[in-house]
């Protein structure tokens, strides 16, 4: 994989999560189970969810490319980061939709 892509990977993945879970949430079919996600829905909804989740992965993205750029860490080091950041994030979300469904 082009290494611009990482970070076009890593969102996408962000943004199909976000639109999955403000719809089920929304439509009362899901709910949040990550307890700092819940304190940001109880606050403001959907649309403060959205806002703070954006935040969070545009905040990620942004972190990792200042340090690619400034040399503060090595591209092999920054490309591992993004491997291990989608892999955590499919993992994640896929045991999350398993425990959704059959639990």
């Amino acid at each position: 994989m082009k290494f611009w892509a990482y970070p076009l990977v890593l969102f996408a993945i962000s943004v199909y999560d976000l639109v999955n879970t403000s719809i089920g949430i929304h439509f009362g079919s899901m709910e949040e189970r990550n307890p700092i996600a819940v304190k940001v829905l109880e606050t403001g909804g959907i649309p403060l969810l959205i806002l703070w989740k954006l935040s969070i992965t545009i905040g990620a993205i942004f972190f990792l490319e200042i340090l690619w750029r400034k040399k503060l860490a090595s591209k092999q080091v920054i490309e591992r980061t993004y491997l291990i950041a989608i892999l955590a994030y499919v993992v994640l979300y896929t045991v999350g939709i398993l425990l959704l469904n059959f639990l």
